[in-house]
């Protein structure tokens, strides 16, 4: 939720803003303040993308291959709601298009989230010129991901290769 939104685009904004695609982030109002001075980083240990198959949506669970916790690169924004008079953070990850792992699950719109390495994550949160910041806007190594389907158990998930 950009700082500048009123009450009614802070109600509308949130559906758009989720994801912030790396080749526009500079041009849209909603991600420029935020990816020139506000960016964090998004702590996970795997992600869900769908693969459409015909009609069907197959479920993947995608993560490293390292099995460990790992960044995603985000931008933040913290906004103030007249209503309440509370500070609301709020945050979006950034995408860029997909390498070959995500091309084939994520087959209709070929995006990814942005992996950071370990060695970039501290790099993401200084103060840096746009150069440096697009510089980062690539899709990470697919040679060290991994992804399962996902099958729907009733009320359990069950992970399989």
């Amino acid at each position: 939720m950009p700082a500048w939104a009123n009450t009614e685009q802070a109600r509308e904004l949130p559906k758009n803003t989720l994801n912030a695609k790396s080749e526009s982030i500079f041009e849209k109002p909603s991600f420029e303040p935020s990816i020139l001075k506000q960016r964090c980083l998004v702590l996970v240990d795997g992600f869900y993308e769908w693969q459409h198959v015909g009609k069907d949506k197959i479920e993947y669970r995608v993560h490293l291959k390292s099995n460990g916790p790992f960044a995603l690169a985000g931008i933040y924004a913290i906004w103030h709601n007249p209503q309440t008079s509370m500070l609301e953070p709020s945050f979006s990850i950034i995408t860029t298009p997909a390498n070959e792992l995500m091309e084939e699950i994520h087959n209709t719109k070929k995006r990814m989230p942005l992996i950071l390495s370990a060695d970039q994550e501290r790099d993401w949160l200084d103060p840096m010129s746009t150069e440096k910041i697009k510089s980062f806007f690539k899709p990470f190594d697919s040679n060290g991901m991994q992804a399962q389907k996902v099958k729907n158990m009733g009320d359990q998930i069950q992970l399989f290769a």
